[in-house]
């Protein structure tokens, strides 16, 4: 995060990938919060895997949506409910996924 600490480091030839490495540094955007959530009474993804998937009862596309439901849930169950929290705090609408 910070990339003043490979500023003037000098990689020893033949250690491949190192030099590219420590540039990404420069583009990286440090760790994001993600928005709170209340699933309570619902399965949660190790649950949903170890009892649904892995028993065969469900498809991993099946899981995926089931577990997006869930959780899209949770969030608006959870800004209902802390109407003191904004779940915008947690959108980076600058947020640009392509890389020049």
């Amino acid at each position: 995060y910070d990339s003043s600490v490979i500023e003037g480091v000098t990689v020893k030839e033949g250690l491949k990938g190192w030099k590219e490495f420590a540039e990404l540094v420069s583009i990286s955007t440090g760790g994001y919060k993600s928005a709170s959530c209340d699933i309570t009474g619902e399965k949660n993804a190790q649950t949903l895997f170890m009892e649904d998937i892995w028993s065969g009862n469900i498809t991993v596309d099946e899981a995926i949506s089931t577990l997006n439901e869930i959780y899209n849930r949770g969030v608006k169950k959870y800004y209902d409910e802390h109407p003191d929290k904004k779940l915008e705090d947690y959108i980076k609408t600058e947020w640009n996924i392509k890389r020049d």
